[in-house]
């Protein structure tokens, strides 16, 4: 089964109304639709969160200052939540993308303590 496959909008908004209605669960919807669990859940957080808008496609990503995401790290690491909480309050769909930044965080600093 591919797990990459690009859904339609309309397929993305029958997930949500699915799950929501506990049609079915994270798997079987994942099953039905030839996607990974972790795309729809994904799916349902953006629509949850954010409504409908953002289950339709992008024309490009977005992109954000050093600044901003300094701000959402230490969001993060002040114990405001998960990545999900970040995400929400800083406006930002995919909250796998905070994580992301943690990570290379953590990566650098890593990599500048055992190379000095």
């Amino acid at each position: 089964m591919k797990k990459n496959k690009r859904l339609s909008y309309e397929e993305k908004l029958k997930i949500c109304h699915l799950y929501e209605e506990g049609a079915d669960s994270l798997e079987g919807l994942a099953r039905q639709f030839g996607i990974s669990k972790g795309a729809v859940s994904l799916l349902n957080f953006k629509y949850k969160n954010f409504g409908v808008e953002s289950l339709q496609m992008q024309s490009r990503n977005k992109s954000y200052s050093e600044s901003f995401k300094h701000k959402v790290i230490e969001a993060y690491r002040n114990g405001e939540g998960g990545y999900s909480d970040p995400a929400v309050k800083y406006k930002i769909s995919n909250y796998a993308l905070i994580a992301r930044w943690v990570l290379g965080v953590i990566t650098l600093r890593n990599h500048h303590l055992l190379n000095p």
